[in-house]
């Protein structure tokens, strides 16, 4: 024999049950899909979705395990108060004390600087994109591109244009000298190419 269906018509709405147990929505939808209740079911309605429901004998059944929350008797004023000084409280006690430094300026004015100097040379590799050599140099892309175009800077095409650090020095080295203007025409036995 098939087990009689509640009476839904009875049963509460997601809004009148957060409302009753004083919860979100979502926290109604996670403690449903972990099992804690309340037990839920969908109300049928003429021509629109399914409406979720929740069973009133249960919603009372959590309301009764719960625990009651004794709140203080006092003005709103002081329970901000008292709210922040705790907070202030759980701040100071979770705060680290910070290191003494142990060195002097001067030190940690080098110790910064050559950290600095790590952190901008980020690779090794020999050649470099036109990206990377445009951090390298200070230069921007268009102006690294310009002087490849140029052939004033070598550069091999290879999934775009790789530029060696030697000729990237070069090049700001010889920015005054009348080396500069002229063009360089081969990288280890490979030609400069204009990018097409």
């Amino acid at each position: 024999m098939p087990k009689p269906q509640p009476d839904l018509s009875t049963w509460l709405t997601r809004d009148q049950t957060c409302a009753r147990l004083q919860i979100s929505a979502r926290t109604l939808d996670r403690r449903h899909r972990e099992g804690l209740g309340p037990i839920r079911a969908d109300r049928f309605r003429p021509g629109k979705k399914p409406e979720p429901v929740f069973d009133p004998a249960d919603v009372d059944r959590i309301l009764a395990a719960a625990d009651p929350v004794v709140m203080p008797k006092a003005s709103t004023e002081e329970s901000a108060a008292a709210l922040n000084r705790s907070h202030v409280a759980t701040a100071l006690a979770r705060r680290q004390p910070l290191p003494a430094p142990s060195l002097g300026p001067n030190t940690m004015l080098q110790k910064f600087l050559e950290l600095a100097a790590g952190a901008q040379s980020q690779s090794h590799a020999l050649m470099l994109t036109v990206p990377q050599a445009s951090d390298f140099t200070g230069f921007t892309q268009a102006y690294i591109r310009r002087a490849i175009d140029d052939g004033r800077l070598p550069a091999v095409s290879d999934r775009g244009w790789k530029i060696s650090r030697t000729h990237l020095v070069n090049l700001v080295r010889g920015l005054n000298s009348a080396d500069a203007a002229t063009p360089v025409a081969t990288l280890g036995g490979m030609t400069a190419r204009k990018h097409l």
